[in-house]
């Protein structure tokens, strides 16, 4: 068995979870210039629930300035998508089935309930962010979701036609590959 089909049919442990959740936390505030939330000793919903409304407020305070939400969004996906890059390269992740499968177990270890096609459709059905996000939180946000999907499958893009915080049902988006896959 591939450390890879390890990591997709096993659990992973709560240390490595919460390791996980605190190098989103620092990724995050690393983005935005600031420190992490403080997370030592929360359970998994509280840690989340810290990370959402820490994210939220952050956002809030770049509201209105475009030039600043940009690098903002630039340095979340770069840190994303190098982070991605790196389990890549650790699972031996070689196509989009596979990228697709390690995503899914990420999201779910914070709350998001997230499917792909062979297409590259991606509709992630429930997200625990969605109760605490507004629009513009998840629209800075999902840089991250940009980035983690192209670190995993390989140079591309994410493309978000609805999402949850705007009203619809589920989000939904589009994985392209910037070149031709062999």
């Amino acid at each position: 068995m591939t450390l890879l089909d390890a990591f997709i049919r096993y659990d992973v442990p709560r240390f490595a979870r919460s390791k996980m959740m605190n190098r989103l936390a620092r990724m995050t505030a690393d983005a935005f210039g600031t420190a992490p939330p403080e997370m030592g000793g929360l359970g998994a919903v509280s840690a989340l629930q810290r990370y959402a409304l820490f994210t939220r407020e952050e956002v809030s305070r770049i509201a209105g300035d475009p030039a600043r939400t940009a690098a903002v969004q630039e340095r979340l996906y770069r840190a994303s998508a190098a982070t991605a890059l790196s389990y890549r390269r650790l699972l031996g992740v070689t196509h989009w089935e596979a990228a697709a499968a390690v995503a899914r177990r990420f999201y779910g270890y914070i709350g998001i309930d997230m499917n792909a096609t062979p297409r590259g459709d991606v509709t992630f059905s429930s997200c625990a962010f969605s109760r605490y996000y507004t629009p513009e939180t998840c629209a800075v946000v999902s840089a991250l979701d940009s980035g983690m999907i192209a670190g995993l499958a390989g140079e591309g893009d994410l493309t978000f036609s609805s999402r949850i915080t705007e009203g619809a049902p589920c989000c939904r988006a589009c994985f392209r590959y910037r070149r031709p896959q062999r």
